[in-house]
């Protein structure tokens, strides 16, 4: 049950158009009680914290974000990630005067309940949880505030309950699971000012597939998920140009967590991560 002063920042979330900071200005309180509002209010619930996209994918969720410089996380696969990925991410956003974070998606792995075949030398489910665990902690610490994009690797459990016939009102969320902040965001998608969109990247595949969906969407486009081919394309347009972003990957291809992907990438996969400075200047960094 809401308290009135819960129900009461929640519909002003709503009546100035889902904008967070809005809110925060308005009641004049600290950003992390209305991310607990909200977060209460999602989860206990069910109340939408984002509008439905009007941008391309009719039904899906969208949550619109600052035009600001912008850290980009590539796919982690969380207990897979590179162990040098956290301390790459700091370093790289704090030269680039970071203002906001987000992650591409895929920031857990989950291995052994994959529909994959587990590795014989993989963890059982709970060492892997508590490994997982673990290291969020350190991420959780470094970045308190972050968006993230729903990757399919994040949409494992409630994937495989599906199968087996389990709604997901019978599911803990991922906040629940690993005791994630309440500044922790999931969406399927976000965007800045309608004019640049980030997502996981499901269905966009291949070494041009950033580039051909920014094409069909005539916005810039960030995405991760193919974990080869990260790279950034300029692409004219009349009036104003924009561009695309593959944000590649942060894992470690010598863990087990990587096997079942060797059969399928042709190329190395690209270590490094993503920065946004504007609508139209995207940056890709490799790790050195």
């Amino acid at each position: 049950m809401l308290t009135d002063r819960q129900k009461e920042i929640y519909d002003k979330y709503i009546e100035v158009g889902y904008n967070y900071n809005k809110v925060v200005k308005y009641f004049n309180i600290d950003h992390k009680a209305v991310a607990y509002c909200l977060f209460m209010c999602s989860t206990k619930e069910g109340l939408p914290l984002t509008p439905i996209n009007t941008v391309n994918k009719k039904g899906s969720n969208v949550m619109e974000i600052q035009d600001k410089v912008t850290g980009i996380i590539s796919d982690l696969h969380i207990p897979g990630h590179h162990e040098n990925a956290l301390e790459f991410c700091k370093d790289t956003f704090s030269d680039n005067k970071v203002k906001q974070v987000v992650c591409i998606g895929d920031i857990i792995d989950h291995h052994y309940i994959s529909r994959h075949l587990s590795e014989p030398v993989a963890m059982n489910p709970l060492d892997e949880w508590g490994s997982t665990m673990n290291e969020l902690n350190k991420w959780k610490k470094a970045f308190p505030n972050m968006v993230i994009a729903e990757g399919n690797h994040d949409k494992i459990p409630y994937r495989q309950a599906k199968t087996l016939g389990i709604p997901e009102k019978f599911l803990k969320t991922l906040h629940d699971m690993y005791k994630l902040p309440v500044g922790w965001m999931f969406t399927e998608r976000m965007h800045i000012r309608e004019r640049l969109i980030i997502e996981h990247g499901l269905g966009s595949n291949g070494m041009y597939g950033a580039k051909n969906t920014a094409k069909t969407l005539g916005v810039s486009y960030v995405q991760g998920h193919t974990h080869a081919h990260a790279a950034v394309f300029d692409i004219p347009r009349p009036f104003h140009n924009i561009q695309a972003m593959n944000v590649g990957c942060l894992i470690d291809t010598s863990k087990y967590n990587a096997t079942y992907a060797k059969l399928y990438f042709k190329t190395p996969v690209s270590i490094g991560c993503g920065i946004i400075h504007s609508v139209d200047n995207l940056q890709y960094i490799p790790m050195m």
